[in-house]
């Protein structure tokens, strides 16, 4: 949110604070209760849009706010290719694997295997909810090849959304041809 604020900004684009939004979601969830359960897991949608329709219609009457952005990272299944330098390719990036430990990877290595990566995802909607723009971008894929064991196998990366490269390229893609990439 902090990176596409700044190029916002930078596009010439008035930023307004984040509390107008808390706000108004405060008030859709006054009225109409909170759509997603911690319990269970699952989000109610029809909740959800009341609770949406009830904080748009709040920041209409109570502030200067035009258009409403929204950001989501999501994770993803990606393949790398089995053959050549094993890219992965997903939402406009090639990533190459990373490993770790163990002097290379086998010559049976098994390549075909879904791996998680992340991508951002930015919606741009006006105060009625219609879409005014939508784009995604790739980051970074989010597992390591583990190959201390026997067997290399797909580990949980440690150091998730650092690369600020990464981050900047995911957010070019996912605003083009919106705003100009920095």
């Amino acid at each position: 949110d902090r990176l596409l604020a700044a190029r916002l900004r930078n596009a010439g684009y008035e930023v307004l604070p984040g509390t107008h939004f808390e706000d108004a979601w405060r008030e859709g969830l006054r009225k109409w209760g909170e759509p997603y359960n911690p319990t269970t897991g699952k989000l109610n949608v029809e909740v959800l849009r009341y609770v949406l329709g009830e904080a748009v219609t709040w920041l209409a009457a109570n502030t200067q706010v035009q258009a409403i952005v929204f950001t989501n990272l999501e994770e993803q299944q990606v393949y790398f290719s089995p053959s050549g330098n094993h890219n992965a390719h997903f939402l406009g990036v090639t990533r190459k694997p990373a490993s770790r430990g163990g002097d290379g990877v086998p010559a049976g290595f098994d390549w075909i295997q879904g791996v998680d990566a992340v991508g951002i995802h930015v919606k741009v909607f006006d105060l009625k909810l219609a879409p005014l723009f939508s784009g995604a971008g790739g980051i970074e894929v989010t597992e390591t090849l583990d190959l201390k064991g026997s067997t290399p196998r797909w580990v949980r990366s440690k150091k998730i959304l650092a690369n600020e490269d990464f981050l900047a390229e995911g957010l070019n893609l996912a605003t083009a041809p919106w705003l100009q990439p920095e």
